[in-house]
């Protein structure tokens, strides 16, 4: 299952040029152990700017995410800046990328 929107091929239209901003508090070790993050960070297999379903652990330094393939990676978490979403919202977003 894909657990990833991407927001990395940038907005088209009346919006085109804009940034994405993220607004609100902001964990530096969320608690949950799943949580939506935009990566901040790209490599080989992550993108810069694409949400992902990353599982964590508190005070860990690293966060497990899968990728586009499939395949689970480990990665530092500070790849990561974590959203605070309400339950609706991870539901909406559960949804799009099923």
């Amino acid at each position: 299952m894909r657990k990833t929107i991407d927001f990395s091929k940038g907005i088209r239209g009346k919006y085109a040029g804009m940034k994405l901003e993220i607004v609100g508090e902001v964990k530096e070790n969320p608690t949950k152990s799943d949580t939506w993050a935009v990566c901040v960070h790209e490599d080989k297999s992550l993108m810069r700017l694409k949400i992902y379903l990353i599982e964590c652990k508190p005070n860990a330094k690293k966060v497990s995410v899968i990728d586009d393939n499939g395949e689970k990676l480990n990665r530092p978490s500070d790849w990561f800046l974590p959203l605070p979403v309400d339950k609706n919202t991870s539901l909406i977003l559960q949804e799009l990328v099923s």
